[in-house]
């Protein structure tokens, strides 16, 4: 695995700490913060588990689970996990969903007719939400998901 590194490996043995252990472990040891987020991260993610374990998740539902993060934190969960569901699930973030962003960006929008400030930010996300759960697989789909978001607030 190419992603292996130091990071990865304390993040395994990190994985069956309490919260408690884990600050114990960062503070004896003294780590660097980058490498305390690790730890906590491997912690949280481990008691992330068992939603992450549920019958039917999206893609988004997975990726906001996930989200922030450390990578190292999630390559080694993904491999010291009892559940091969979980194990998939870490793996689809890692190899696919990471990498899912919407086509359009801000100014597209703008010269779509989304008016300037926060609704940008929000149509986005929902594009990204959409990418994220298959919903919209080119730019045209995007664009049409934008209609609809732009019909529907004008109509309320």
């Amino acid at each position: 695995y190419p992603r292996v590194n130091p990071m990865t490996h304390l993040a395994a043995l990190a994985y069956h700490l309490s919260p408690f252990d884990g600050e114990g472990l960062i503070s004896r040891l003294n780590l660097p913060n980058s490498w305390a987020r690790v730890v906590r991260d491997t912690i949280e993610l481990r008691r992330r588990e068992a939603e992450l374990s549920a019958g039917s998740l999206s893609g988004s539902q997975i990726y906001y689970l996930i989200e922030g993060l450390s990578e190292e934190a999630v390559l080694a969960v993904s491999h010291l996990t009892e559940s091969t569901l979980v194990g998939q699930r870490l793996e689809e973030f890692l190899n696919y969903l990471t990498e899912v962003r919407p086509q359009l960006n801000g100014q597209d929008l703008l010269e779509m007719g989304v008016p300037f400030g926060p609704q940008v930010g929000r149509i986005l996300r929902q594009l990204q939400q959409a990418r994220l759960d298959r919903r919209v697989k080119t730019e045209k789909d995007e664009r049409r998901l934008v209609r609809e978001i732009l019909g529907g607030e004008g109509g309320n």
